[in-house]
């Protein structure tokens, strides 16, 4: 091996990290000093079915009924003074009060 090609490679070597050595100090990552934290993991919970067993009554659904919304409450509202006979103006005030209640 001659002289030229064993000092070339290290030389080299040097060279470039003398040259780069701080622009890329901040790409270095040392273990455990400056590494990225590691995401926890997703748990899966499963839970089994619940098996219906035979001669015990289901338990009583507690959950509230769903309420009907401002515009829901006044199409109900138009629909019963429409079908009392109300005129258009006196179906809108009577619409707009029994939706309010």
């Amino acid at each position: 091996m001659s002289s030229f090609s064993r000092w070339t490679v290290p030389l080299s070597l040097g060279l470039l990290l003398c040259v780069s050595g701080p622009y890329a100090s901040a790409q270095v990552l040392s273990p455990g000093i400056n590494s990225p934290p590691i995401p926890p993991s997703a748990t899966v919970q499963i839970q089994p079915a619940a098996v219906p067993r035979y001669g015990v009554a289901n338990p009583p659904n507690l959950t509230a009924a769903p309420q009907n919304s401002f515009s829901d409450r006044v199409t109900q509202c138009m629909q019963v003074g429409s079908s009392a006979g109300l005129g258009s103006a006196t179906n809108g005030m009577y619409s707009a009060e029994c939706a309010s209640q």
